[in-house]
């Protein structure tokens, strides 16, 4: 299932916020940027996977392409939820300037990206 959710500023033209949400296997995914104005609709998604047989809610934020304080708030509240209803949190496939933001909001469950070896 995927939700859009539209700007409330129809002449600024950011990407679009995206989520993605896959119950059975209790992960969101965010596209786009990330905003105090999405959090709402995020957590929503969120509290979605509290009924997923999956012991661990994930976040992938591999497409997100802004984060501000309301955002890393939000990826707060979704580890709260998960630590509340007995399961783990991660946050999975954070870009170079995620894995460093993560750690200085207190965020500390992400995934290390994977290192691919060059072919010569």
């Amino acid at each position: 299932m995927t939700a859009t959710i539209v700007p409330t500023d129809p002449e600024a033209t950011p990407p679009p916020f995206l989520l993605s949400i896959d119950v059975p296997a209790g992960r969101v995914a965010i596209h786009g940027d990330f905003g105090r104005e999405h959090v709402d609709g995020f957590l929503a998604a969120v509290h979605q996977l509290v009924g997923s047989p999956a012991p661990c809610l994930s976040v992938d934020v591999s497409a997100v392409t802004f984060c501000d304080a309301g955002g890393l708030r939000g990826l707060l509240a979704a580890q709260r939820l998960a630590a509340q209803t007995g399961r783990t949190f991660r946050v999975t496939r954070a870009g170079r300037w995620m894995r460093r933001l993560l750690p200085m909001a207190g965020l500390t469950a992400f995934d290390e990206p994977r290192i691919l070896s060059a072919v010569p």
